[in-house]
């Protein structure tokens, strides 16, 4: 690695990342020549090629910088193609990744995979992909993360300055449940028709929506809807992107009713409304200035959850159990999905 003797010691490495700034406080991988080569043998690309510049420290994202963080974060080499995808996605300006980076706001990337590379990777949807035991999901995760740090200069509570941080920025990462989703992928959904891709968008906080009652689509959605008018949402006071990550039992509940993506999003838009007398003065004051720009988002007194329908992303994923998790994003991080090229599926 350069600038670094690299002792092929986890300790020893610890402590030249605590000392140097380029961790993220977990033990990491030593990263040596031979374990960047075997990431660097799973791309066709030249090891020099850049991906881009990442802010706010605009540090170059060589194909070799992505491998050396991939291996710190313990990933496997077949996820180098997410990290790489994952780094073009957040790039693009309507991420906004430098507001990401520097925000007090606790957002995150999260990174939504589908088609064979998840599979290569590693990544589940299965019971629990959100939390530990699923090294594909975590490390990947975390890779990307390193790379955040390391490469744009994110370091946490200097440059990244959120107020409380939260987990998910260790790195958020999943496969799309295809198997038990009535639907499309979501990049299909988004227009991009390939065999495999991912959908990158802001995650700002996770709420855990329990519905174990419902026993029909219109019980779903209607339950579903009034968990997207929280008011402490920066989605509910400056708008922006909400994901929705549908358990496979109350996605069955609206297939079956014959309701498409489309069909779904376009109903918890419409059902979404909370009263505006249950807000402060001051605080609908400045909801009303800045999502403003939606003139329907306001009618009789009531104020929706979501900017538009094409504002939500919903997709499958999750094991067993009745519960679906919201993502508030923040206003700025708009979603982005990306194929995911077949040279770096090698």
């Amino acid at each position: 690695m350069p600038g670094w003797e690299v002792p092929d010691d986890p300790e020893a490495w610890l402590r030249l990342t605590e000392a140097e700034g380029i961790g993220d406080g977990l033990p990491v991988i030593p990263p040596t020549e031979e374990r960047v080569a075997e990431f660097l043998a799973s791309t066709k690309r030249a090891p020099d090629e850049v991906i881009s510049a990442i802010p706010p420290a605009w540090g170059q994202a060589t194909v070799r910088a992505l491998a050396i963080n991939a291996v710190m974060a313990g990933a496997r080499p077949e996820s180098l193609a997410v990290v790489i995808a994952a780094v073009g996605a957040m790039v693009e300006p309507v991420f906004s990744l430098m507001s990401v980076q520097v925000t007090t706001n606790p957002v995150t990337p999260a990174v939504i995979v589908s088609g064979p590379a998840a599979a290569r990777a590693g990544l589940t949807s299965g019971r629990g992909y959100l939390g530990p035991g699923h090294r594909g999901n975590i490390t990947t995760g975390r890779a990307i993360r390193l790379v955040l740090i390391n490469i744009g200069g994110a370091l946490p509570g200097e440059v990244d300055r959120a107020t409380h941080g939260q987990p998910a920025k260790f790195g958020l990462v999943l496969a799309e449940n295809e198997a038990d989703s009535p639907w499309e992928t979501l990049a299909a959904s988004r227009g991009v028709d390939a065999d495999s891709a991912l959908t990158v968008t802001g995650a700002a906080s996770l709420v855990n929506h329990y519905d174990s009652v419902s026993t029909s689509a219109d019980e779903v959605l209607t339950n579903l809807a009034a968990s997207l008018t929280v008011r402490g949402t920066n989605t509910m006071q400056n708008g922006g992107h909400i994901t929705l990550l549908v358990s496979p039992e109350h996605a069955d509940l609206l297939g079956k009713a014959g309701l498409s993506r489309a069909d779904v999003c376009r109903e918890l838009y419409e059902r979404s409304w909370t009263r505006e007398s249950t807000f402060t003065p001051s605080l609908l004051e400045v909801v009303r200035r800045r999502r403003g720009r939606y003139p329907d988002v306001f009618r009789d007194g009531l104020i929706r959850g979501v900017d538009t329908p094409e504002n939500l992303n919903v997709l499958v994923a999750g094991g067993e159990g009745k519960h679906t998790v919201i993502c508030f994003s923040s206003s700025s991080a708009k979603t982005v999905t990306r194929a995911i090229d077949p040279q770096d599926l090698v």
